[in-house]
């Protein structure tokens, strides 16, 4: 039986029969996105004093929720792809189980976190606990593969790693190896969907009025304009002491005969003491 990829989730016009690795992932991401919020407020529920259920059992719970749907998945993988389909969405769910265990164990702190190294989807799955080793492993014999490979498969290692999948290079200094490893599945999909255009944008009309073309045109010095107010104030103080000189020149002579004249001095008698009798 023959399988039909798109990279692009299904929609109402999507042809039927077509399984998409990359909308699983997408689908799987969602519900772990959301699951990671509740967990979040129910620790905002124990700052608060209300109480939660027990932190193992939580866990359990989870590991439960993400196994049904990784279940319900290589049903729909089996349905719509035969065995292919179902080969290659086992090597899909290995990467989404490689990312749930890590976003839960090493992402935001939860009360039952140390429970979870009980309840690794890996081991349920697939009873192992390497798949920080296993993941750059299969990486490495990917990219140094042929070409034409299943670009989706390509696609769902890439969202894994862009999400913040580490494993094994999980250091500080190990992040130019995982952009590297970024970067040539970056490559390889490009070759696997012919695809040598540009590298798309997000949000492409983010980017439409960005200025690409034309001289650079620098701002304006400050310096001149510093330079004239300093002339300015120079000039404004001089003609105003200009003016305030022309205007009082002439009361200096006038105010001479009054400041030379001195009054007589006037006895202080103290209050309450009468003159001397002569």
């Amino acid at each position: 039986m023959s399988i039909a990829l798109t990279t692009q989730p299904q929609t109402e016009g999507a042809p039927n029969g077509a399984l998409s690795l990359l909308s699983m992932f997408q689908e799987f991401h969602a519900e772990l996105s959301g699951i990671r919020n509740a967990l979040s407020l129910g620790d905002r529920m124990a700052e608060q004093g209300q109480p939660l259920p027990d932190p193992a059992q939580v866990a359990v719970r989870i590991n439960r929720r993400l196994h049904r749907l990784l279940d319900t998945q290589a049903a729909t993988a089996m349905r719509l792809g035969g065995r292919f389909g179902v080969e290659l969405y086992r090597e899909a769910q290995y990467v989404m189980a490689a990312l749930a265990d890590e976003m839960l164990l090493h992402g935001d702190a939860w009360a039952g976190r140390e429970h979870w190294l009980d309840n690794l989807l890996e081991l349920s799955l697939f009873g192992t606990r390497v798949a920080g080793e296993r993941v750059f492993q299969r990486l490495d014999a990917l990219l140094a593969g042929p070409p034409q490979q299943e670009y989706e498969l390509l696609s769902v290692y890439l969202a894994a790693l862009s999400l913040g999948f580490r494993g094994r290079y999980h250091r500080h200094q190990d992040e130019p190896i995982r952009r590297r490893y970024r970067q040539g599945l970056a490559d390889r999909l490009a070759e696997a969907t012919g695809y040598a255009g540009p590298t798309p944008f997000l949000c492409p009309a983010a980017y439409a009025a960005t200025v690409t073309e034309g001289r650079e045109v620098r701002l304006p010095h400050l310096r001149p304009w510093f330079y004239g107010l300093l002339i300015v104030l120079a000039l404004h103080t001089a003609v105003a002491h200009g003016v305030w000189y022309v205007r009082t020149y002439r009361l200096g002579p006038l105010a001479t005969p009054v400041t030379a004249e001195k009054p007589a001095a006037v006895p202080i008698v103290p209050a309450g003491k009468p003159e001397a009798a002569r």
